[in-house]
């Protein structure tokens, strides 16, 4: 197979690595027969230094204080990202995997009820900015844990930048992850979904 470059002619693709994949998969899905060593790109036009956009959800439209966003296992990890996001009164943030309300560890090793929770979130602000990365969610072998980075602004009107860890003590891949607020409802912003090649 040769490959072009601007036009320009490079010549064939060739697999140096010592695995039995020697085979490029070009398009939307994960290939069926897929060997290990094979490379897959994904023809998305959105595509993002490896980021595929899966969901891009107005959360406006949320009625109740839970947004469940179904995950999807073609992607070795998975990445959210809140822009705006609004609460309509002071309120937690929490986040949780597969509805599950008792399995995690936080970073000062300490069993919650969450995998994160940012306390007293001011209502009404559109500065808010949550990014949460899961990294190798197909594993079944060891715990899932995942990072938190982003600011928000507390009930007394403080920036509170955000860098935690978190662990999901279960061996299973997510299926599902939630944002649930203790008060109030979600007024505006949007979160985008990415799944990571």
């Amino acid at each position: 197979m040769g490959a072009k470059f601007n036009g320009r002619e490079l010549g064939s693709v060739k697999f140096t690595d010592n695995r039995a994949g020697n085979t490029v998969h070009i398009g939307p899905f994960l290939p069926d027969y897929a060997t290990d060593g094979d490379v897959w790109f994904d023809s998305d036009t959105q595509n993002n230094a490896g980021k595929n956009i899966l969901q891009n959800i107005n959360v406006a439209t949320i009625v109740g204080r839970t947004i469940n966003i179904a995950t999807n296992s073609e992607y070795k990890d998975i990445l959210l990202v809140t822009r705006g996001l609004t609460l309509s009164s002071d309120a937690d943030l929490s986040l949780t995997l597969n509805n599950d309300n008792s399995s995690y560890i936080d970073a000062q090793a300490t069993a919650t009820t969450e995998m994160f929770k940012f306390v007293l979130v001011k209502g009404g602000i559109t500065t808010n900015k949550f990014t949460f990365r899961f990294e190798d969610t197909q594993d079944t072998q060891g715990f899932q844990f995942g990072v938190a980075e982003g600011v928000y602004r507390n009930t007394a009107n403080l920036i509170t930048p955000i860098l935690r860890a978190g662990v999901w003590q279960q061996v299973q891949s997510p299926t599902s992850i939630q944002l649930k607020i203790s008060a109030g409802g979600f007024a505006s912003g949007s979160i985008l979904v990415y799944g990571v090649n």
